[in-house]
């Protein structure tokens, strides 16, 4: 991995952040907005979802790390273009076909709703955390356009958590 690629993370999710200021922002607000919240919700809500951005950066990289077949490396090298450019057209209302890989998402974050739910409204940075953590496996495109990048990109746990980090550090904005 190299400098480029984690300036290309922090800029894929900068160009993103706009996608999850509409999709994420009113959760973030809401946890700023109760009068006895301390200032650290929202710092713990997005800690929590960086984190679990890296995790699964991590997962994908070990996953990408194992294959070491060129045949398949380049495959991938295709899918993740194919996403970025996806989420790009669809974040410009031209293309919907990211919703149908959202909607495979849906799975499993319907079996993680409940869980999450008994922390809403969450009460200290702890519950934020957790909500955060969670919050990162929603189904998002954006989130699959960059775990696809970065498979291919780190191919292996650490170099592609940090670049989901970094992507995610860019969508704070």
């Amino acid at each position: 991995m190299t400098s480029t690629d984690m300036v290309a993370a922090l800029v894929l999710g900068l160009a993103g952040s706009g996608h999850c200021l509409g999709m994420c922002g009113g959760i973030a607000v809401a946890l700023r907005s109760q009068q006895s919240a301390s200032s650290l919700m929202p710092v713990s809500y997005h800690l929590g979802r960086l984190l679990s951005y890296a995790l699964l950066g991590a997962l994908v990289g070990t996953a990408a790390g194992a294959i070491e077949l060129a045949a398949w490396t380049i495959f991938l090298r295709f899918f993740a273009g194919f996403l970025l450019v996806g989420m790009g057209l669809y974040t410009l209302k031209l293309w919907f076909g990211i919703a149908q890989l959202e909607r495979l998402g849906g799975h499993l974050w319907r079996k993680l709703t409940p869980w999450v739910q008994r922390f809403l409204p969450p009460k200290h940075p702890v519950q934020a955390l957790v909500v955060g953590s969670v919050w990162g496996f929603m189904p998002c495109g954006l989130i699959y356009s960059a775990l696809s990048w970065s498979a291919v990109t780190g191919a292996n746990a650490v170099d592609s958590g940090l670049l989901m980090l970094l992507f995610g550090v860019g969508t704070l904005p």
